[in-house]
């Protein structure tokens, strides 16, 4: 979902803030006159539908993601003994570790993160108490929406006679991921579409790692066909939006909106073999 519909989501807001997204102002004079009297007027550059990244930033992201999610989906079609399973998490695992590093380290070629986005206004750097605090409660309202959020699906699939399959295929990603780019949102309509982007192959870099590291080392992580077409197709539009990345082209909200058709593919599908 992350490599295909919300990427997607970023293209249309792209579209519908495309007269509003101002990187940058210019500051002319009027030459005629001088002085006190000179006259001066402004010029926003405006983005509207191209999208202006630090593209190693992202193109890193995407190229980890598809490294580690192909690691990760090939566990899961060929039968591996146990401890060949934990050398793949090992491998998962220092190697999320290394892209944070990595990023961590690049830090300072991002856009600033607007301030409105934070629970409480402190001098910068915040004290520590307040960014525990906040993490705990973000953390806690995760945990009980969780909680609340499977008890739902189960009774909902009751009431709409839906199989609870398709609903957790379909319902369950949007539910629990789409939220968390409503963030990537606010940053397009400001421009700052590294933070925008960034929050989403970042969060391709840590779902293919560290979620499926759980899942090869305690489940059967066996894939069934339905789930090799969400990984194929997840490749295919990851490698799409990165050949994007690295190429001459500049990155347009329709190269977005392209990933988007990859989604409709699997919810087809999905429907068509769950139903």
């Amino acid at each position: 979902m992350l490599v295909t519909l919300a990427l997607f989501v970023l293209g249309v807001s792209i579209l519908a803030f495309r007269r509003r997204r101002i990187y940058a102002t210019e500051v002319y004079v009027d030459e005629a006159t001088v002085g006190w009297d000179a006259g001066f007027f402004h010029r926003d550059k405006v983005h509207g539908t191209e999208v202006r990244i630090d593209g190693t930033t992202i193109g890193r992201d995407t190229g980890f993601f598809l490294i580690f999610f192909t690691i990760g989906a090939g566990a899961g079609v060929v039968e591996l003994p146990f401890p060949l399973r934990v050398v793949i998490v090992i491998l998962l695992v220092v190697g999320y570790a290394f892209y944070v590093r990595l990023t961590l380290a690049s830090g300072g070629k991002l856009e600033e993160v607007p301030e409105r986005l934070t629970l409480w206004r402190f001098p910068s750097p915040p004290p520590l108490w307040a960014v525990v605090a906040q993490a705990l409660l973000a953390l806690g309202l995760i945990v009980g929406g969780a909680h609340l959020f499977v008890d739902a699906v189960k009774h909902a699939a009751v009431a709409i006679g839906l199989p609870a399959g398709l609903i957790s295929l379909i319902l369950a990603p949007l539910a629990t991921e789409l939220p968390e780019k409503f963030n990537s949102i606010f940053w397009v309509k400001d421009g700052k579409d590294t933070l925008a982007l960034g929050n989403v192959t970042g969060a391709m870099v840590f779902q293919s790692t560290i979620p499926v590291s759980i899942g090869v080392l305690f489940t059967r992580w066996d894939l069934a066909p339905l789930d090799l077409l969400a990984v194929a197709l997840a490749l295919i539009s990851g490698a799409f939006f990165y050949a994007i990345l690295r190429h001459p082209v500049r990155l347009r909200a329709g190269h977005l909106l392209m990933c988007g058709a990859f989604y409709l593919i699997y919810l087809v599908v999905a429907v068509i073999v769950v139903v």
